[in-house]
């Protein structure tokens, strides 16, 4: 394979397992919900918290890199752009009933919660399925310049989630997410050491 090819899979693996990341997590959040209780209250609202802003910032990339960069090789991403302008209103009113819930001074989660986070989960599956053919359809004609302009914001913007919420908390969010095989893949450069630490930070149920 081509050095941009190579660079083509990766960015595209690197997009999907995102993905996977936040639809699991959005799932884990929505099971959860009912096993929530005053003492973990505030640490569920966290987690769900950090998913939707994790699910902000893959919009971010969308709107600002993908569909800008790669709309020119097929006129089917120029479509999306509506999609996800209504993806993000979705995810916005989750983030505010997320908000008003960490304000409330009820101790109880309240059945709006997993009611928002489930319509959010059932919005958003479809358009990511989708988008996993249309980048499918043009992986072999992206130019590796268009690739590495996608990567820089890619990398920006995760070190931007990094230094608000700490490299710990972050690493330990996507790791606890990925099956065996997906961790061998990404987040790359993460010893195996630094691995297990990681998931076993992450079987602390919605806590730091």
């Amino acid at each position: 394979m081509s050095s941009a090819g190579s660079g083509t899979a990766a960015s595209f693996l690197s997009l999907s397992l995102t993905d996977r990341v936040i639809s699991r997590s959005l799932q884990s959040c929505i099971s959860k919900a009912g096993t929530v209780t005053p003492s973990t209250r505030s640490y569920f609202i966290r987690y769900a918290s950090y998913t939707i802003e994790f699910l902000e910032s893959r919009l971010d990339a969308t709107e600002q890199s993908w569909l800008p960069l790669l709309s020119k090789y097929d006129r089917d991403l120029s479509a999306r752009a509506e999609v996800y302008k209504h993806l993000r209103q979705s995810s916005q009113r989750t983030h505010e009933t997320l908000n008003l819930a960490n304000t409330s001074k009820s101790e109880q989660l309240g059945e709006n919660i997993p009611k928002v986070l489930t319509e959010l989960w059932k919005e958003l599956e479809p358009v990511f399925d989708t988008d996993v053919v249309l980048l499918n359809k043009i992986r072999a004609k992206v130019s590796s310049e268009d690739i590495m302009k996608i990567e820089e914001e890619e990398k920006r913007r995760r070190l931007g989630m990094m230094k608000t919420n700490g490299h710990l908390w972050c690493a330990t969010y996507l790791m606890r997410s990925l099956t065996p095989e997906e961790r061998e893949q990404f987040p790359p450069g993460v010893p195996n050491m630094a691995k297990s630490a990681m998931l076993i930070a992450g079987n602390w149920q919605f806590s730091r």
